[in-house]
């Protein structure tokens, strides 16, 4: 009968006199353990390390059928096959399904199967010695290699990553809108909407692929029948659950973050759709400047027009003092620097 939904496997002892190497068919050698199975079956396993220098540096493992690339150098590869009396010959994969491959002697595990066959005819007797060979045996375990997981330890959720997460995603919605509205427009598109688009464009960073995500058995099975998860997979799991705790928070402050992002980008867009001078507003590039420590700490901001006037703007004042390029001083309210000029980029 299985045990918790898994069908127990056959246990393999390696002998105690069986540790060394057996034989060495090439410079890299074979490796040659002898097992016996509970089953009456005796494994002879050889292990064959070859190395080579791959034509692609690329090669698919043999039992987690995972990539395997190297940068440089020789692979060295081992492949495990299990030749046995029954007259079959396993690959490590096939004899992982059906055997138990254990690294102890089995001497306490066949005089406890003795004790049990003599007291059989009593069922106190029997399940007393059950008992007491269970509690000696030592129980052993190997990886499930029908199921795994991937081990992921990025701090996902960190409060730190909300705010820069936030305005990444609004600025590659805002740019995703100017280009419906440039689609749908039956007249040119505003200069502004344009030089818009390029500035959100030259902000977004490209990714080349996805990081590498390292994958483990999830599951491991006992000599005792039962099956469990892996250490490293509870291990995840306590990560996880970390992480979930954190996500509220993070949530709350991407949320807030994206709101103001979008807000800001909505009206820019607005006002440049709605404002019938918009294609006729000069454009400049804009450089803000804020001190990290002193009396005063208000930003500052510098402006360069196409043409050629300079403009200087204080964080919370509505005077902009601009200079043309006559060396002449002119002085803007905000509003009437709105009217004459707009923002393309910064410097």
């Amino acid at each position: 009968m299985p045990a918790y939904g898994v069908y127990d496997k056959v246990s393999c002892y390696l002998d105690d006199k069986d540790k060394g190497i057996k034989a060495s068919t090439s410079s890299r050698g074979v490796f040659e353990y002898s097992y016996h199975c509970e089953n009456g079956v005796n494994c002879v396993a050889r292990d064959s390390v070859t190395g080579y220098e791959p034509e692609y540096p690329c090669k698919e493992d043999s039992i987690t059928k995972q990539m395997i690339c190297l940068d440089y150098g020789v692979i060295e590869t081992t492949e495990t096959t299990f030749s046995c009396d029954d007259g079959k010959t396993y690959s490590e994969e096939e004899f992982r399904k059906q055997y138990n491959r254990l690294y102890t002697n089995n001497t306490d595990q066949k005089k406890s199967s003795s004790s049990v066959a003599e007291s059989s005819s009593s069922a106190a007797e029997s399940s007393s010695s059950t008992e007491q060979s269970s509690s000696s045996a030592e129980v052993t375990c190997s990886p499930n290699l029908d199921k795994f997981f991937s081990v992921s330890k990025a701090d996902r959720y960190s409060i730190d990553n909300a705010a820069p997460d936030a305005s990444s995603q609004a600025k590659f919605d805002a740019n995703r809108k100017i280009t419906a509205i440039r689609d749908s427009l039956s007249k040119d598109t505003p200069k502004c909407l344009k030089d818009m688009q390029e500035d959100l464009e030259r902000n977004f960073v490209a990714v080349y692929g996805a990081p590498y995500a390292n994958r483990l058995p999830a599951e491991e099975t006992c000599s005792d029948g039962t099956t469990r998860p892996t250490k490293e997979y509870l291990e995840q799991q306590k990560f996880d659950e970390e992480q979930a705790k954190k996500k509220p928070q993070y949530d709350e402050k991407y949320n807030e973050v994206y709101k103001e992002e979008t807000e800001k980008f909505n009206k820019k867009i607005d006002d440049c759709l709605n404002d019938s001078n918009s294609i006729k507003r000069i454009a400049c590039e804009m450089r803000e400047m804020c001190p990290l420590y002193g009396v005063n700490l208000k930003c500052s901001f510098n402006y360069k027009c196409d043409d050629g006037i300079s403009c200087q703007g204080t964080e919370g004042e509505n005077d902009m003092k601009c200079t043309n390029k006559q060396g002449e001083e002119i002085k803007y309210t905000q509003e009437e620097f709105e009217k004459i000029y707009y923002t393309k980029s910064s410097y």
